[in-house]
């Protein structure tokens, strides 16, 4: 035992005291390394190799997800896209819903998905709408977990496992779902996964697999269950299998477990002897892959070898040191003990606070270090405050407010801010009381006086805070307005004190008093404004001015508690909304102006012109309206379009009658002259003179009815570019000093027409163009197809859609100007009255309005005038032409012809007769039930005329039904087909007979029909 170490001794105490720490500690540290750091490190590496296993791992599944969610998705979305395209026909007309539907499941069916997905859809309940197993359309499968999820999700992609009734197991599949809302179809396209294997590509891994390192030179790798390694960092085109000297049981293992760890030899190239690895593995059975984490044993161990000898050399050093340690620790012990105590007895003598010296950490050392640390915090504290009052006497100079302190009410203190404000010296400041500073009285009138006295008086509380505004006096007289605030504090000496801060608000009130009456001016302004002035917001009137309850008739509050929609008439809502909703949403493209109609409260409609604008009210989106009763100017432009609409008709009428007229008098001359002739040849003649007369007459109603719009003849699918051709070719036979140039959409320009009545429009339309061109030139035609939009159908009055056009350009003298808006008018014509009735444009427009199409001019004079004839294009398959048969055919039945005009009766009787058939006639409605009624048996058709006195064709068809359903009925009318006479047809007419007929005509529709009976009955 060292010298000093006697036993008992305070050096004795310590040295076993060390000792007995020691040993413990040693043997600790031993177990330590051997028990505990070597297995946590094999641990700790094992770990790192399983958890970038696993993210390696969770990497091929991601990538796969993602190639197979995005090729699903394309897919739906794909198939998404196509049934909107789809319906967009049913919306524009031109196929059914059903038809729509139909094709939509062709089209789904006839997919493949991968090698065995599909496509299939269900709707919201959970039943199979579409599905290639048809057993299974119609059937509920919301029991399913996925369907489940698609029913709530409807949109996105979903993982499950399936098995098919014949597969043992379940296989993982994948599907990526959109909604078809307006058929309530969920549109799925699924597949398994593993056929998706294809999308993946080893290379996407190659730069994660390689950038892994464990250890020095430990590293992952992929291969595939036919042991070729697909990324390795050193390796390349290997096959584990092919190889003669290279152990491979390790990768039959690995192959075979599927995931785990295990210990393996192993030699890369360039390695002079093989060393031993440890690997954790998982499978990846969807692909046929196997990712592996490996390191190399001797460098894991590396830091266990390390650590034994640190440990065990650190065990020598102590145990030298200790006998070096235990001795200075006594030393230690003892002297700072001696040294404070020689402080103190220093400090007591001199009176000094003179810190301890502190010399260690132990106890003694802590002890001086606290008595040292109580006599910094004194001086510490000190600073503070000092610092602190240098602070707030900063901001009390620095202020841009008065600042002053009061005692009562007096002036004890104040900031340079105080006298710049009140124009005076600190000692015209110090001393005075706020009653010095302050005028005689106060805005409100009360004394300032009094009113200091009081205020004072409740500034005594510390914990109040009074801020009020006062009118204050500088030094110069002049006064100004002031926010005051006040608070008590005790100071010095326990004086009680108190703060103000005083801010100048003369340029404020100014201001506030400038903003009101600026709203005082705008208020006047809207609420004595003529138009109605008001803010929609939420669907509701937030503010609305007088006039606007004026105009509607409901009071302020009446307008608020309903939606706006309620004071707008029903016809025009729809509109309204839409536009509002636009103009909220920032859309472009609306109008400036538009005009609908207001109930009022009485129920009378006013009409209104609004203009609105997107503003912010409260901090979201409405809508600043400014509405215009224009009710008064609509009744007095309504009132002139009246007063036009009579002249054209005064015009119409006298047009009428000097053209009927022209063919009245040559029908009397040359039915007179058929009495007294006597020859043969000439009666003939006369008669067909009168045919053709007859004729003429027909021509012009049709373009009488034409005008009016009285409606379409037989409308049908018509290839207007083989119209085109047609007419032209005929036209230009007949006028040679007219070159006609033809050009023709590549794309068929159908349209449902009557093809007699655009015959008609085109040849009127052939012979202006010729008859502007008086020396001849140049006629261009052509078709095409257009579509329309919105703004342009609404401009043309047409509904927006797909167009057939037809282009007529001449090159002759072109319109004026000045009589372009009169070119449409019937009888309104700029050539001689031999040459045209005025009729042709004002018929063509009326055939082409009434076929809902429009027709559009440009011209000018000396450059040609161009027409082009718009109709609503149609993707029905174009009729074939077909030769009318001029022959009259025979026939043997009984027809019924019923007309009110006796006549009508006369010659139609004769007509059938001279045909052949048995003729029934009745005069009226009711004469036609009575004979039904006792001779049905025997009537084999019905010509029925629709205008009649008493009972009209329609309830004349009904009653007839009632005692035959099978009798065959033609309806007859000197009206063009009409949508009254569409609703007659549509109670079960055969056919439609347009008077006047010819004898020809007659036969051929009445032998038509019936033939069609008589099959009908087999």
């Amino acid at each position: 035992m060292p010298a000093g170490y006697a036993w008992g001794t305070m050096r004795s105490r310590i040295f076993f005291s060390f000792l007995a720490a020691l040993i413990p500690a040693l043997l600790l540290l031993t177990l330590s390394v051997e028990l505990v750091l070597v297995p946590f490190i094999t641990n700790d590496v094992k770990h790192e190799l399983t958890n970038a296993t696993g993210v390696l791992n969770n990497a091929v599944h991601a990538s796969a997800s993602v190639a197979t969610r995005n090729h699903l998705q394309a897919i739906a979305e794909k198939n998404l896209e196509i049934a909107r395209q789809q319906l967009s026909l049913v919306e524009q007309g031109l196929v059914t819903r059903d038809e729509v539907v139909r094709r939509l499941k062709e089209i789904f069916l006839g997919q493949q998905v991968g090698l065995s997905g599909y496509i299939y859809c269900l709707n919201s309940q959970g039943i199979l709408e579409v599905h290639p197993n048809r057993e299974l359309v119609g059937s509920d499968i919301s029991s399913f977990a996925f369907a489940r999820q698609q029913i709530d999700r409807k949109q996105g992609y979903i993982e499950y496992d399936w098995s098919n009734p014949d597969e043992p197991s379940a296989r993982p599949k994948a599907l990526y779902m959109v909604y078809f809302e307006e058929l309530d179809w969920i549109i799925s396209a699924s597949s398994y996964r593993s056929e998706f294997a294809e999308l993946l590509n080893p290379g996407d891994f190659t730069e994660v697999i390689l950038s892994l390192r464990f250890g020095e030179s430990g590293y992952a790798y992929l291969f595939n269950k036919e042991g070729e390694l697909l990324i390795h960092p050193q390796l390349s085109d290997f096959n584990f299998f092919m190889q003669q000297e290279a152990p491979v049981d390790f990768v039959r293992a690995m192959l075979r477990e599927g995931a785990g760890s295990m210990e393996y030899l192993w030699k890369n190239p360039g390695d002079p002897d093989g060393r031993r690895k440890i690997v954790v593995f998982e499978s990846i059975p969807e692909y046929g892959w196997v990712v592996a984490s490996s390191a190399y044993l001797d460098e894991i161990m590396a830091p266990v070898r390390a650590a034994r000898l640190v440990v065990y050399g650190s065990i020598l050093i102590l145990v030298v040191a200790f006998a070096l340690v235990s001795f200075l620790l006594s030393g230690r012990l003892t002297r700072p003990v001696r040294n404070m105590v020689r402080q103190l007895d220093l400090n007591t003598r001199m009176g000094t606070a003179e810190p301890l010296p502190v010399e260690g950490d132990d106890e003694f050392g802590r002890l001086a270090g606290e008595f040292n640390s109580f006599l910094k915090q004194i001086g510490a504290q000190t600073a503070v405050i000092r610092r602190e009052q240098e602070r707030y006497r900063s901001l009390f100079e620095a202020s841009p407010d008065a600042i002053f302190l009061l005692h009562g009410i007096h002036f004890v203190d104040c900031n340079p801010a105080t006298l710049f404000i009140f124009a005076a010296s600190r000692q015209d400041i110090i001393g005075k009381t706020v009653v010095d500073v302050s005028p005689t009285r106060q805005p409100d009138g009360s004394r300032s006086e009094k009113a200091v006295q009081a205020i004072s008086h409740g500034a005594s509380n510390p914990e109040t805070l009074q801020i009020f505004e006062w009118r204050h006096r500088r030094l110069d007289g002049r006064h100004f307005d002031a926010e005051v605030r006040l608070k008590a504090f005790t100071g010095s000496a326990e004086q009680s004190l108190t703060i103000a801060f005083v801010r100048d608000i003369t340029e404020r009130k100014r201001a506030e008093l400038a903003l009101r009456e600026s709203e005082e001016k705008y208020r006047q302004l809207i609420e004595n404004a003529h138009d109605a002035i008001f803010i929609a917001q939420d669907g509701r009137i937030v503010f609305a001015n007088h006039q606007t309850a004026a105009m509607i008739g409901y009071s302020d509050q009446e307008l608020k508690a309903q939606p706006f929609t309620f004071f707008i008439h029903p016809e025009d809502r729809e509109l309204v909304i839409q536009r509002h909703s636009k103009r909220l949403r920032g859309d472009g493209g609306l109008p400036q102006n538009y005009v609908f109609r207001l109930l009022t409260k009485a129920q009378t409609e006013t009409v209104i012109q609004l203009s609105a604008v997107l503003i912010e009210w409260n901090g979201r989106p409405a809508t600043l309206n400014f509405a215009r009763d224009i009710t008064e100017q609509k009744r007095l432009e309504n009132a002139f379009l009246h007063a036009q609409k009579m002249e054209a008709i005064g015009t119409l009428a006298g047009g009428i009658a000097h053209d009927f007229n022209n063919l009245l008098m040559a029908i009397q001359g040359r039915a007179e002259l058929l009495h007294v002739e006597e020859k043969r040849e000439k009666q003939l003649e006369h008669a067909r003179a009168i045919e053709a007369c007859v004729k003429s007459a027909g021509g012009l109603t049709r373009q009488l009815l034409g005008f009016a719009r009285g409606g379409k003849y037989r409308p049908q699918p018509i290839d207007l570019s083989q119209l085109v051709r047609s007419s032209a070719d005929l036209f230009g036979r007949t006028r040679k000093e007219i070159r006609v140039t033809i050009r023709c959409s590549a794309v068929p320009a159908v349209a449902e027409v009557d093809k007699a009545q655009l015959e008609q429009v085109l040849l009127n339309m052939y012979v202006n163009a010729w008859q502007a061109m008086p020396r001849g030139g140049e006629l261009q035609i052509a078709t095409a197809l257009t579509d329309l939009d919105e703004a342009a159908g609404a401009a043309n009055g047409v509904l927006p859609g797909r167009y057939a056009l037809i282009t007529v350009a001449d090159s002759g003298i072109g319109i004026d100007q000045t009589i372009m808006p009169r070119i449409f008018e019937p009888f309104f014509t700029t050539k001689e009255k031999s040459r045209g009735t005025g009729l042709g444009l004002a018929s063509a427009y009326g055939i082409i309005r009434n076929h809902g199409g429009f027709i559009g001019v440009d011209s000018e004079v000396k450059s040609g005038t161009v027409f082009t004839v718009y109709l609503p294009w149609s993707e029905k398959t174009p009729v074939t032409e077909e030769r009318d048969d001029v022959s009259s055919i025979q026939g043997s039945e009984t027809i019924l012809l019923v007309d009110d005009e006796t006549m009508i009766l006369e010659v139609g009787q004769a007509m059938l007769e001279q045909l052949g058939y048995r003729v029934l006639i009745a005069q009226g409605g009711q004469a036609a039930v009575a004979l039904m009624e006792h001779q049905s048996e025997t009537i084999d058709l019905v010509i029925l005329d629709l205008i009649m006195p008493g009972m009209d064709g329609g309830e004349t068809l009904a009653t007839l039904r009632n005692i035959s359903q099978d009798v065959p009925v033609v309806l007859s009318s000197g009206y063009a087909l009409n949508k009254q006479m569409e609703q007659v047809m549509a109670q079960g007419c055969s056919g439609f007979l347009q008077k006047p007929f010819s004898l020809s005509e007659l036969s051929r529709l009445v032998r038509q029909i019936l033939d069609s009976d008589k099959q009908k009955r087999r």
